[in-house]
């Protein structure tokens, strides 16, 4: 995107460990008692127009040391991030990253982050196309944009609970490379989500395109119609998604019986 935006977009994405708790056999769903409840582990992140992603995991944070299963510091950089962003966008983040994330805030006592408006990937490739899977590796490899990178499977989430530095390393590089492709497939689902933030609103400039923030300009591409009045239909020179003028103009009607 060729503007840097005014408006704040936040990618990001977040591991959390598995809860730890006592059943009667292997395949039961009846958990007796719970050991350990579930944590954040790690969160990568970059603002969009921001060159690199950025990670923390909780070894990152003297606390780690203390008491390797709290992770109040990394929740509170997350609430950080969500109350510098305008706009927070993930893949599945309405279901997963950012109620996980918000639940750890209420959990550790914290205010709600200040307002954000949310925008889902994941919710925006089910809307509009059918693809064979909508999961972020599967879209980004069928959008030529690469794969995920190696988890190492469990294993590797079993050594960050037991504090293995090159497991604590493997996490880190997988989360990032998930914020790589989120990226990518955003800005490739952009032009086609008629519902995303008015980013010209949040910014406060009438001229700017309302999903992508550029300044580059429209093209006339002919008019939208309602039953009285009509809109210019623009296209964004930058990203090619559509809109409408904010103004509209009255058609006089004359009725022939």
């Amino acid at each position: 995107m060729p503007n840097k935006p005014v408006v704040r977009t936040l990618l990001w994405d977040i591991e959390t460990s598995p809860s730890l708790g006592w059943v009667w056999q292997k395949y039961e769903t009846d958990v007796l008692s719970f050991e350990m409840d579930w944590r954040i582990l790690t969160i990568a992140w970059k603002f969009l127009g921001d060159k690199k992603v950025q990670v923390l995991g909780l070894p990152d944070f003297a606390r780690y040391q203390v008491d390797p299963e709290d992770d109040y510091v990394l929740v509170a950089h997350a609430h950080a991030l969500f109350t510098e962003a305008d706009i927070v966008v993930a893949h599945g983040g309405r279901a997963f990253d950012t109620r996980k994330a918000q639940a750890r805030m209420l959990i550790h006592g914290m205010q709600p982050p200040s307002g954000f408006r949310e925008v889902d990937t994941l919710k925006i490739a089910r809307q509009y196309f059918s693809f064979q899977s909508n999961k972020l590796g599967d879209l980004c490899e069928t959008l030529g944009f690469g794969g995920k990178a190696d988890t190492g499977g469990f294993a590797t989430w079993l050594g960050c609970m037991r504090g293995d530095e090159g497991a604590w390393a493997k996490m880190k590089k997988y989360n990032i490379q998930d914020v790589r492709l989120l990226e990518q497939l955003y800005l490739r689902l952009l032009p086609w989500a008629n519902s995303h933030p008015n980013v010209a609103t949040i910014a406060n400039d009438p001229e700017a395109c309302p999903k992508c923030g550029s300044i580059e300009g429209m093209i006339i591409r002919g008019y939208t119609h309602t039953a009285i009045s009509r809109r210019v239909k623009l296209q964004c020179k930058s990203c090619g998604g559509y809109c409408s003028s904010r103004a509209a103009e009255r058609l006089e009607t004359q009725y022939v019986s």
